[in-house]
């Protein structure tokens, strides 16, 4: 019995062991692999997520944290989260085209795509969903589409037939999917798949899932394209540097909520502002469906770049996307209260031209732009780097600023006393020659009074005139 137990406790041992062994080899990887130039052969077998960055690059080092945290939401996934420095490993940079640091990729197999958009986990993570995603999936049944609707809620949809499965709208369809993939999901399903949001009979039709409702295309008001580029967007978007140019190209006004949830004085104003503008969005979107497009920003940058000033929040950014004029509405008072507003009014105000205009086309506009986004670099290196950026800026500035001391800015008393001292001394010098004119003078008369007196005639002789002459 004893070595019964001691067998038991002996393989007990081993058996946690192994499994402490393993957790320690677990935890032992990377959640980013640090990648030289065998990543262009590692790249070819699995998923791929990688950075390419510098060293010096503030961008850069910001997003390490992010990248960091999507290691770990992938760890232990089919999914490889990397960096390289591409300033010392260049041939891995030649070979995948880096122009910019930090450049995003997802390579898998013969995918490879950039990131453009913001650099936080979510978006990230949305982008690798979309890029690995099939360009176009396929619906398996009722209850698969109802899950879809669940976990996607906004998808675009071909509906059809079996026996339509060769129509051109279809092969148009997908060849639009693989060109928007990055924008938007595509699906298609048959007409029995989708009773139970929509009924539809005839086949084949493209439509939006939107709000958990159906809005079919009308070929004769838009084509499929235009038609997937209006309606890619939320009732109620979140505007981001991914989306923001898409929206541009709807050629609607936009009507973004500036808002600010970092700032905890004005949240329960900024919360209350923003669900207004939210149930107004989804209640009232057939009035305004064609001309408007609602939104929020919490991209202060990305905004008061657009505005050329930075802009308080919370408060109605209304831009025109094709002439680039733009009104503010402001929504608090003094005490940062919430003043009595009504959205209707904002929209009718708007339309008739009774809200004051900012931005445009103008030269003036043209010239301030590159100034505006020399300031906010500026800013923008003193807060990730001030040692630095105080270095370059203020040496230069420092060697100028003595420069021009020495040249224009000398004590002004300075000068007089100069001019002082130099007439003084010609003063002294004309005495000088005084004196000396003097002593010769005495010295010539006391020569010619010992000549008199010892009765010579010498060199000098004083000349007489005669009664005649007078």
């Amino acid at each position: 019995m004893p070595k019964m137990r001691s067998l038991i406790l002996a393989i007990y041992l081993i058996i946690i062991s192994l499994f402490a062994s393993y957790n320690c080899n677990e935890d032992d990887d990377p959640l980013v692999y640090e990648m030289d130039d065998r990543v262009i052969d590692f790249t070819t077998q699995g998923k791929w997520l990688i950075m390419f960055y510098a060293p010096w690059c503030g961008h850069c080092k910001k997003l390490e944290p992010v990248f960091e945290e999507i290691g770990k939401f992938y760890k232990g996934k089919m999914m490889n989260i990397a960096k390289v420095d591409a300033t010392r490993f260049v041939k891995a940079a030649n070979h995948f085209e880096i122009k910019g640091y930090p450049t995003i990729k997802f390579i898998y197999g013969k995918t490879n795509v950039n990131f453009f958009g913001e650099r936080r986990k979510g978006d990230l993570i949305e982008f690798i969903k979309r890029a690995d995603a099939p360009r176009v999936s396929r619906v398996l049944h009722q209850l698969d589409f109802e899950n879809t609707k669940h976990e996607i809620q906004l998808f675009f949809v071909l509906i059809i037939k079996k026996e339509h499965m060769n129509s051109t709208i279809k092969n148009e369809f997908f060849s639009l999917a693989e060109k928007h993939f990055l924008d938007a999901y595509f699906y298609f399903a048959l007409p029995e798949h989708v009773v139970k949001t929509a009924k539809v009979t005839d086949s084949p039709r493209v439509g939006v899932i939107k709000d958990n409702e159906l809005e079919l295309w009308d070929s004769s008001k838009s084509t499929m394209e235009e038609f997937i580029k209006l309606e890619q967007f939320p009732t109620f978007c979140e505007v981001t540097m991914t989306n923001f140019y898409n929206l541009v190209d709807t050629k609607k006004t936009l009507l973004i909520l500036l808002v600010n949830l970092d700032d905890h004085s004005k949240l329960h104003q900024t919360r209350k502002i923003r669900q207004i503008f939210k149930i107004y969005a989804k209640t009232k979107k057939e009035d305004y469906h064609d001309e408007f497009v609602f939104g929020y920003s919490e991209n202060h940058d990305l905004i008061s770049g657009i505005a050329i000033w930075s802009l308080s929040t919370p408060c109605l950014f209304i831009l025109n996307t094709t002439s680039f004029t733009y009104n503010l509405v402001y929504f608090l008072d003094s005490d940062n209260q919430v003043k009595e507003f009504s959205v209707e009014k904002i929209l009718n105000d708007f339309r008739n031209n009774k809200l004051e205009v900012f931005g445009g086309k103008s030269v003036f506009r043209t010239i301030r732009r590159p100034l505006w986004e020399i300031y906010r670099a500026i800013i923008e290196m003193f807060v990730e780097a001030p040692i630095i950026s105080l270095f370059i800026f203020g040496l230069p500035f420092g060697v100028i600023s003595i420069v021009f001391y020495f040249l224009c800015c000398m004590d002004s008393n300075d000068q007089p006393e100069n001019e002082e001292v130099h007439e003084s001394d010609m003063e002294d010098e004309h005495q000088y020659y005084l004196d000396e004119a003097s002593k010769l003078h005495e010295q010539i008369k006391a020569k010619e009074y010992k000549n008199l007196v010892n009765g010579e005639q010498k060199m000098i002789k004083i000349p007489t005139t005669s009664k005649k002459d007078q």
